[in-house]
């Protein structure tokens, strides 16, 4: 055995699955509540604000179900066609992680030298769609990993 296989992170595919979906719900959780905190602590007070939160919410939650549900469930493909023991890494595509990187490097720039703080509530909404979009779709994870047993013996 080369070092390279015996000292491989490797990890039950099923757990890819909780891995995944733990990743997804928190950050989810997180950018959720940083855009809530920022729509209820900003210093400027814009009225709109308060009309536009049930629309970011419910974008949110549309574009969770039909945009990144159908990212979760192509990722899922490609977890069930891993070995049983695969690195932890593995769980997303390079190419994913790559979207990953480049979006907390494009929330990072919004929030530190693009929108000024007086509008930080704006960006607030856009964190809560987002943030509700990844936890909705973290939910196909959630199923593969608490049905993993069920699936495998299927096929």
């Amino acid at each position: 055995m080369s070092w390279k296989e015996k000292y491989k992170p490797a990890i039950p595919k099923r757990y890819l699955f909780f891995l995944a979906g733990a990743l997804w719900l928190l950050v989810g959780t997180v950018l959720s509540s940083v855009g809530c905190y920022w729509i209820v602590n900003n210093t400027v007070k814009h009225h709109i604000i308060v009309y536009l939160v049930p629309v970011a919410f419910t974008v949110g939650i549309i574009k969770g179900k039909f945009v990144l549900y159908k990212t979760a469930s192509r990722s899922s493909d490609r977890i069930y066609a891993h070995p049983e023991k695969a690195c932890f890494g593995s769980v997303f595509s390079w190419g994913t992680w790559m979207i990953i990187a480049l979006m907390v490097f494009i929330g990072q720039m919004l929030r530190k030298f693009i929108v000024p703080l007086d509008y930080r509530d704006y960006l607030g909404l856009v964190y809560i769609l987002i943030g509700l979009a990844l936890a909705t779709s973290s939910l196909v994870y959630w199923k593969n990993f608490f049905q993993y047993s069920k699936r495998t013996t299927q096929n």
